[in-house]
């Protein structure tokens, strides 16, 4: 069994010498890895790395169309059975490489694994868990509680529901977990697999009211239903960043306008179903709202 680790990077050179170190520190078997880092014209060190570092990855650094792009073009280009998608400021914890392989050997063995993750800080010290939970797909079209460092999944699934939606920036992720857990099952290894970094240059906490519209998008594509915590989260992120209020900061009047807020979406939504709006038409709405 072969794994394929697919790293999308920009300027993220501080970090990437750990996810790489964190790969390396599991011994792999030459042979049954490989490591390709798609990097989208990094000028901050980046390359100096990539050409130093023992693990040796494949790698190309040159401008693309976004994360989503680069990950695909590692899917098209991967040789694994297996693939380990992990951004370069994320790292593997000790043990989960052999944790998940043995899972994956196992008989009747899942397509999709995915486990546990640490919240960690620009310097790798843990903040605490990543909310993951076990598997419920019901659940997944309000919240989702996978950490996608640590899901892995085989190669041959890509064949049967597409690569990434290139059109999403933040919940590329969660719409192909959407798209892949409507029919196949994802196993919950209830293990620490990976370490999940959050820093004020994420783009999850540069742009989150773009975060709300795109998992909003995904949910509704997937599930036929407006999510009402994504769209409660929607309200709650575009009336706080119309104010220039901290994301958690309690405030009663900012709390109220949230809930009118919310109700406002509530009819807007309903009158352009009752105009004959599109799933498509919706999808354009938003998407075109939270390019960058």
């Amino acid at each position: 069994m072969r794994v394929s680790f697919i790293i999308p990077s920009l300027n993220q050179g501080r970090f990437l010498a750990a996810c790489l170190d964190s790969i390396l520190a599991h011994n792999l078997p030459p042979a049954s890895f490989e490591t390709r880092v798609y990097d989208a014209g990094s000028t901050d060190g980046t390359l100096d790395i990539l050409r130093s570092h023992p693990l040796h990855p494949i790698w190309i650094s040159e401008p693309d169309a976004g994360q989503a792009a680069a990950v695909n073009r590692g899917l098209r280009e991967a040789s694994g059975d297996i693939i380990a998608w992990i951004n370069a400021d994320d790292f593997y914890r000790p043990g989960a490489l052999a944790a998940v392989l043995a899972a994956f050997a196992a008989p009747a063995a899942p397509d999709i694994i995915y486990g546990r993750a640490d919240i960690v800080d620009e310097s790798g010290q843990t903040l605490g868990p990543a909310p993951v939970e076990p598997w419920n797909y019901a659940r997944l079209a309000d919240f989702c509680f996978l950490c996608q460092p640590a899901v892995f999944f085989r190669r041959s699934l890509v064949a049967s529901f597409g690569p990434l939606d290139e059109r999403l920036h933040l919940a590329l992720d969660y719409e192909y977990w959407l798209r892949l857990g409507k029919t196949r099952p994802f196993h919950f290894l209830d293990q620490i697999l990976a370490a999940s970094r959050d820093h004020p240059a994420t783009k999850s906490r540069t742009r989150r009211v773009t975060v709300q519209r795109e998992c909003l998008v995904a949910s509704r594509r997937h599930t036929g239903q407006w999510s009402q915590k994504w769209l409660r989260g929607l309200a709650k992120h575009e009336v706080r960043a119309r104010l220039g209020l901290p994301e958690d900061a309690p405030h009663l009047g900012a709390h109220l306008a949230e809930l009118a807020w919310w109700r406002l979406w509530q009819l807007r939504l309903s009158a352009r179903d009752a105009r004959g709006w599109s799933l498509a038409d919706h999808e354009h709405y938003f998407l075109r709202q939270s390019l960058p």
